[in-house]
């Protein structure tokens, strides 16, 4: 069986034409980082989350990064410094997407 996906328009000319995996978005979480805290990471669960190459984690910030555990996702915010004043802090939302 043939995989893929065709979407025509009205008048029946395909728009789109792909044969390729499509992605999607599976979920959004709001990640608030605090001055007061004493982590340098954080984990959130996702369900259905596995190490299998399908699934993609994206946080439009420049200076934290995400990582796929186990069942997890986990925010890692570098040290950039010994002062907490140094340290990030804000909500961010971050995308889990599959393939």
């Amino acid at each position: 069986m043939p995989q893929g996906l065709q979407v025509w328009d009205a008048a029946g000319v395909i728009r789109l034409d792909t044969s390729t995996r499509i992605t999607r978005l599976h979920s959004s979480h709001s990640v608030a980082i605090t001055l007061a805290q004493n982590l340098y990471q954080w984990d959130f669960a996702v369900p259905g989350l596995a190490q299998d190459g399908s699934w993609g984690v994206y946080v439009p910030n420049f200076y934290l990064t995400v990582e796929i555990t186990a069942g997890n996702v986990r925010v890692k915010e570098p040290i950039r410094g010994t002062s907490t004043a140094q340290r990030l802090s804000g909500t961010y939302r971050l995308y889990v997407y599959r393939f």
